[in-house]
């Protein structure tokens, strides 16, 4: 009887002994897995703000060209408009011939 029980707590104590080592590992993983999450959300934020840089800077650039050279820019805008709605005419008679 006494094996018995003693072999009991063996068991016992190597179940303990291998929940608490999965535990650890899980804990080194999750760590990992959020310092790499981190990581990424930091250069993510990084390539947000260079975009959003070169955005602005190419909307000034556009908004400067508008204003020194208006009547180019209208004429094109006026073209643009032209061409897009004799397209649109084409594409509509041709579905109601």
């Amino acid at each position: 009887m006494n094996e018995f029980v003693t072999d009991l707590e063996k068991t016992a104590k190597t179940t303990d002994e291998w929940i608490a080592s999965s535990a650890s590992a899980a804990e080194s993983a999750c760590r990992e897995g959020g310092r790499e999450l981190s990581s990424a959300i930091g250069k993510g934020g990084k390539a947000y703000k260079n975009v959003r840089h070169r955005v602005e800077r190419e909307v000034r650039s556009a908004n400067q060209a508008m204003h020194h050279h208006p009547y180019p820019a209208v004429l094109a805008g006026i073209a643009a408009g032209a061409l897009i709605g004799y397209r649109a005419a084409s594409l509509f008679k041709s579905r109601t011939a």
